[in-house]
C-alpha cells in the first residue's frame, strides 16, 4: 500500500502530458502511485506514456466523462489519500510533501487544498489565482474557489460521503469539496503549489458549464441545513454590498 494515489483523467491531452508527468516525477514526496484513466485518446498520449512505465493505465473507452473516469480509478486505488491531477496542470516539487505533512499531522482533517498560478496554453505565467485567505464554508455554498488538482482527500472520507457526483461532471470538484466540508475539517494551505493551464477546449470553457454549475448549486445546498444556507446568503449579500460601497 502507498500513501497517496494520484489519479489523472485524460482524453487527447498528450501535448501537455510530458510536462505534467515530469512535474510529478520531480515531487519531493515519493510514496505515491499514478493511475491514468484514458478515454481512448487518438493523439500522442500513448507515445508519451512509453517513457513513464510507473503510470498504471486504466482504459475508459468509449469515454464516459471525467467524473466517471475518476470514480473508476478510486475503485482501484491503493493509497490512503486521493488526489486528482489534471493532465494539463504542472506541479511545484513540494506540492504533495507540504499537503501530506499537514494531513499526517492532523488526522481529523478530511482534506487539504492549496492555491495555484494560472498559465496560458504555452505555459506563460498569467497570475496567481485569487482565493479566500482561509477556508470558508459559507462562501463555498455560493461559488467554487477550490480546484480539483488543489485537493488531497483522505480515502476514508469516501466511505462516509461517497465518491464524486456523476450528475455534474463539470462541477465535480465543487460538489466534492462541499461534501467533505460537511463532514470533516478542511484546511487551506495558503501557497500557490501548481500551475493551472487556461486554454481553449478545457472543461471550464465549455458552453455546458453554466447549466452544470446551476445544477451543482442546487445539489450543494442540500448538504446543509436551513440555518447554514441563510448564513451563506447573508454573508454573500453583505460582501457584495461592501464591495459596491468601495
Amino acid at each position: 500500500m502507498v500513501k497517496l494515489s494520484v489519479v489523472i483523467p485524460n482524453l487527447n491531452y498528450g501535448r501537455y502530458l510530458k510536462e505534467c508527468l515530469d512535474s510529478l516525477r520531480a515531487q519531493t514526496f515519493t510514496d505515491y502511485e499514478v493511475l491514468l484513466v484514458d478515454g481512448g485518446s487518438k493523439d500522442e498520449t500513448f507515445t508519451v506514456l512509453k517513457s513513464y512505465p510507473e503510470v498504471k493505465v486504466i482504459m475508459d473507452a468509449p469515454p464516459q466523462g471525467p467524473v466517471k473516469a475518476v470514480n473508476k480509478a478510486i475503485a482501484q486505488m491503493t493509497g490512503e489519500y486521493f488526489t486528482q491531477l489534471n493532465a494539463d496542470c504542472i506541479l511545484e516539487p513540494s506540492m504533495y510533501a507540504d499537503c501530506m505533512k499537514l494531513l499526517e499531522e492532523n488526522p481529523k482533517l478530511g482534506m487539504v487544498y492549496t492555491g495555484w498560478f494560472d498559465i496560458d496554453d504555452s505555459g506563460k505565467l498569467l497570475k496567481q489565482h485569487k482565493q479566500p485567505a482561509q477556508f470558508k464554508r459559507d462562501l463555498l455554498l455560493q461559488y467554487n474557489y477550490i480546484d480539483a488538482t488543489s485537493m488531497i482527500i483522505r480515502k476514508s472520507c469516501f466511505n462516509k460521503i461517497g465518491v464524486f457526483d456523476e450528475n455534474c461532471p463539470w462541477s465535480m470538484d465543487w460538489i466534492m469539496a462541499v461534501k467533505v466540508a460537511s463532514a470533516y475539517p478542511v484546511h487551506f494551505l495558503d501557497k500557490a503549489l501548481f500551475y493551472y493551464r487556461v486554454h481553449p477546449g478545457q472543461i471550464t470553457q465549455s458552453p455546458k458549464m453554466k447549466a452544470d454549475t446551476e445544477r451543482a448549486y442546487k445539489i450543494i445546498r442540500e448538504y446543509y441545513g436551513w440555518s447554514s444556507k441563510l448564513k451563506a446568503d447573508v454573508t454573500m449579500k453583505t460582501k457584495n454590498a461592501l464591495r459596491r460601497l468601495r
